[in-house]
């Protein structure tokens, strides 16, 4: 009796693992996880574009796209592991654009933000890069286990005379919680 008892609380608590660990965020609709190719062709059917002339000057697990997220042409990196080839991050970018515009811009991708993901001290972190606000937004599940995060901010080209006065880029960077672990940890195991 002792040995079925403990066998049932083993796999009640091995099935409330698994749950709990398959809740990823997701960016344009598509949870952050799966393989770059299988990641490539969800974005491709949401309408994306490979960029093969930026992808060429990424790292080595970025693949660069270009397409539209929030009303907005936007630039789109995903990140992945090169090893596993499993995506852990995706980063969307309003690029070449004044101050003014990628404040605007800034305010409306927030307040949608908090719409979806909540504006309480809890969920929202606010801070600054570069002499601008900041945001991060944290996504949880129904359980309240965090699948990711989401920050938002605006930067200024290193060379700002070369587009002035459209030289402000707003990134919306959503990282994905198990996966980046995984990709974090995987690297750790290297050193």
């Amino acid at each position: 009796m002792k040995k079925l008892l403990f066998t049932l609380c083993c796999l009640i608590f091995a099935i409330a693992s698994f749950a709990q660990s398959n809740a990823h965020i997701k960016f344009m609709g598509i949870p952050l996880t799966g393989t770059i190719a299988q990641f490539q062709a969800k974005l491709v059917a949401k309408g994306c574009k490979y960029d093969k002339l930026t992808g060429s000057s990424v790292p080595n697990g970025t693949r660069a796209f270009k397409g539209t997220f929030v009303g907005n042409e936007v630039a789109i990196f995903v990140f992945y592991d090169t090893k596993t080839k499993i995506v852990y991050r995706a980063k969307a970018v309003v690029s070449g654009v004044s101050e003014d515009i990628a404040e605007q811009k800034y305010s409306k991708v927030k307040n949608l933000l908090s719409i979806k993901y909540g504006s309480d001290s809890e969920d929202m972190y606010v801070g600054t890069q570069d002499g601008k606000e900041s945001v991060r937004f944290i996504s949880a599940n129904d359980e309240d286990e965090i699948n990711g995060s989401i920050d938002l901010f605006i930067t200024q080209d290193e060379e700002s005379w070369i587009r002035a006065p459209y030289n402000y880029n707003l990134h919306i960077d959503y990282n994905d919680r198990i996966n980046t672990n995984k990709h974090d940890n995987q690297q750790l195991d290297e050193i």
